[in-house]
């Protein structure tokens, strides 16, 4: 078996799994990624990540 072969087997397989799924998988990780960041906002994880970063781009202009 030569790479060319291996790469053909490899997009086949990939093109099939998009024609049985279409957008359902794209569509699932969406939806997921949607729910982990609103689970984040909820959690108040938003105004945490903001802080630090105020206080890095502080420090590095020498501010703070």
């Amino acid at each position: 078996m030569n790479i060319s072969s291996d790469a053909n087997d490899k997009l086949n397989k990939w093109a099939m799994l998009r024609m049985k799924h279409g957008r359902a998988i794209p569509i699932a990780i969406l939806g997921i990624g949607l729910a982990l960041l609103t689970f984040g906002v909820v959690r108040g994880e938003a105004a945490v990540v903001f802080t630090k970063a105020i206080r890095i781009c502080l420090e590095c202009i020498g501010i703070g």
